[in-house]
């Protein structure tokens, strides 16, 4: 963080301290605001909600599973801009306020009478559906109570209204803080707690993997955890938690959290704004790694390398951050000797220190209301010495030694399973590519199964050899030999990343990562049966670890292939099921590439099947008594999908109409602003996937 962000930092720091806003209050010099609805004072999202690499940028309001409620104007103002399109917010209204303030309101069926007219002649005039239109203060001004809008279901979700409040300078905050009262009286719950090793030195209950315990209930808001829980090194806590309010059983985020040790705060996070050019950073103040591994939303309580979000009550990265017993962690000889003189010359300072021996900690969490909820539980700082099984039969059954490798953010788990009696193993020498040598402590944890933690250095490349040492009669020998394979992507730089096949090429700007990346490439040749895969598959690790920007996949398309339009890259989802990436196409150096947040299993994939469309209404057979019957047609597409609106398009007796695409329900549909003469009349439907495939059918009916 340079100079100035730290003094910018420091001094929105010492305003958000020192405001006296209490959690379920206004600000004292707020002016009063109208309810954005009368669908209901009943949330199903609370702001600063986790959402796909973002946060919530809002509230929601629950409608019901209706449509057509009243929406209403907060404040005095002007209709300011609207935005139309079938993803995202779909319909969505921007107030602006008389308080210099933008009110946002999302997921709409229709305007106002006024504004509706002038949105469809603009719609119109522009031949598109998708709009996005700004207006002068004069154009549409209101006051405060009018009803600008009315619910729906467009864009993406179930029916509500999304509601938003943004600062003079566009900056989301939670509209709660204008004095919106939500009836709720339940504290929240606390499910799990992770407690997450954050290097190669760091243990947790003798295990460099993350530890979850289940927190158990002793009255409401009151949680403990009673089982023993062993660290060593440097260690954080996440919370998994949630809050539900009067009137309904949605689970949404709550509003503060606090973690104490020994009764001090050693972190506190308050969810009152953020500016949307962090949004991204959602991914690091939740905890992305076990979210990806389906363990769930972990609240963190600390503060990642990258993470510059407004929530916490420190600047300083690794804050909430605690060095447990650090001269007793296994560390070269001169960090332990000064360690343990209690001289920590090497530790950031926002890291806190405590000595080897019980501790005890408490994690709160608040929601808006107030309410809280607490769990507890005390932990041992020292080594932990697990009590190994001799002689079980697995251990006697092997006879040969096997090594996996798992990484984490800055290190690697080093797991071998070794032959019986091998109690002279002495430990693992670590040799990376540029020569560096580094031994390695190997933990025994059962009779066959030792472990040892990898350090990973952004300065020091792979791939590293890793020779499993034995002592006999005081000569070292190397029994077993294995290989941690990664390549170093330095955090601020650019680098390309490319399979052994040269094949698949991942290009990193220096805007990619928050930190330096330990990227494993490699290639899958058996492709899954069913799925139209071209070439082979390939794995980029890790798809665990959050990105910062988008980065480029590339994939080489075979020689000779004539039928291009047709390639798109895509990446593997859970259920072998495949998602588009991209098809940008270079020729001269035979790529087909897409950018993605995420890394994890990608392949070339043919699209050769045109989307498949259906005439849902109007009925063929029966003259219509309706002279504006719906016309509306269902389209799917198994592969690459829909786009933009030049995708779709629909015609009514030989014109084009601006017809609207739900694409949630894959459903295009169009009503006739004005009545139809009896007769026959005709539609006709084209809709074209991202690879260029199309699909076109015409329909006939009749109107009384």
């Amino acid at each position: 963080m340079t100079i100035l962000k730290r003094l910018r930092y420091a001094i929105l720091l010492i305003i958000y301290v020192y405001t006296p806003v209490q959690p379920g209050a206004a600000e004292t010099e707020s002016p009063e605001y109208h309810w954005p609805t009368d669908a209901s004072q009943v949330l199903t999202s609370s702001f600063a909600e986790s959402r796909s690499h973002r946060f919530h940028g809002g509230i929601d309001f629950k409608t019901w599973g209706q449509v057509g409620y009243k929406v209403f104007a907060v404040r005095p103002g002007y209709i300011s801009r609207v935005e139309l399109s079938p993803y995202g917010y779909g319909r969505c209204l921007l107030l602006k306020l008389d308080t210099g303030e933008t009110a946002l309101y999302g997921h709409l069926q229709k305007f106002s009478a006024a504004l509706e007219s002038h949105v469809r002649q603009q719609q119109e005039e522009k031949g598109a559906w998708s709009i996005e239109l700004d207006f002068s203060e004069e154009q549409f001004p209101v006051a405060q109570g009018d009803v600008i809008a009315y619910t729906g279901q467009s864009g993406v979700g179930a029916p509500h209204l999304h509601f938003e409040l943004l600062d003079e300078e566009g900056r989301p905050f939670n509209p709660l803080l204008r004095g919106y009262q939500i009836a709720d009286t339940t504290p929240p719950t606390i499910r799990r707690v992770m407690i997450l090793p954050l290097e190669a030195h760091s243990r947790v209950n003798g295990d460099l993997a993350p530890l979850i315990v289940a927190a158990k209930r002793l009255a409401p808001g009151r949680f403990v955890i009673d089982q023993p829980i062993e660290v060593i090194g440097r260690i954080a806590f996440a919370v998994n938690h949630f809050d539900e309010t009067d009137g309904a059983q949605n689970n949404i985020g709550t509003y503060i959290n606090r973690l104490r040790i020994n009764g001090e705060e050693l972190f506190h996070a308050r969810y009152d704004w953020f500016p949307y050019e962090l949004n991204h950073q959602s991914d690091l103040d939740r905890d992305f790694r076990a979210l990806v591994q389906g363990k769930g939303y972990f609240q963190r309580l600390y503060r990642d390398i990258g993470n510059e979000l407004p929530f916490y009550g420190s600047p300083e990265s690794l804050y909430g951050v605690l060095e447990c017993a650090p001269g007793e962690t296994d560390r070269d000889w001169l960090r332990g000797l000064s360690y343990a003189l209690g001289i920590y010359w090497d530790l950031p300072g926002s890291v806190r220190v405590l000595e080897a021996g019980e501790h005890r900690f408490e994690i709160e969490t608040v929601d808006f209301a107030g309410n809280s909820a607490v769990v507890s539980g005390n932990f041992h700082a020292g080594p932990y010495a697990p009590k190994v099984k001799k002689g079980t039969a697995v251990a006697a059954g092997r006879d040969r030694f096997d090594m996996d490798v798992d990484y984490f953010d800055t290190y690697a788990r080093v797991s071998l399973q070794a032959p019986p009696d091998r109690s002279r193993l002495t430990g693992i020498m670590a040799i990376y590519a540029d020569g560096y040598h580094e031994q390695l402590p190997l933990q025994q944890i059962s009779a066959s199964l030792w472990r040892a933690g990898l350090p990973l250095y952004s300065n020091r490349p792979g791939p590293v050899r890793l020779q499993v040492m034995e002592e006999t009669e005081g000569k070292r020998a190397i029994v077993h030999e294995g290989q941690a394979n990664y390549i170093t992507v330095r955090a601020n730089r650019e680098k390309s990343v490319t399979t052994s096949d040269r094949f698949c090429q991942m290009d990193f700007s220096d805007k990619s990562l928050f930190k330096s990346l330990f990227v494993r490439a490699r290639t899958l040749n058996q492709a899954p049966a069913g799925w139209p895969v071209v070439g082979s598959l390939y794995e980029i690790e890790p798809e665990d670890v959050p990105l910062q920007r988008s980065v480029t996949i590339k994939l080489q398309y075979p020689p000779g292939e004539t039928q291009l339009q047709q390639l798109a890259v895509y990446s593997r989802q859970p259920h072998n099921d495949w998602e588009f990436v991209g098809n940008n196409l270079d020729q001269a150096n035979g790529w087909v590439s897409g950018r993605t947040r995420s890394l994890g299993t990608f392949a070339l994939l043919r699209d050769a099947e045109p989307p498949l469309l259906e005439i849902v209404s109007p009925g063929a057979k029966t003259p219509l008594q309706d002279r504006r019957p719906l016309l509306k047609a269902r389209i799917l597409d198994k592969l690459s999908g829909l786009g933009d609106e030049t995708c779709w398009s629909m015609e009514l007796d030989g014109k084009k109409v601006i017809a609207e695409y739900d694409y949630e329900a894959k459903m295009l549909f169009y009503r006739p602003l004005q009545a139809l003469v009896p007769g026959r009349h005709e539609m006709t439907v084209t809709v074209r996937d991202r690879c260029g495939n199309e699909t076109r059918r015409t329909h006939s009916f009749a109107i009384k």
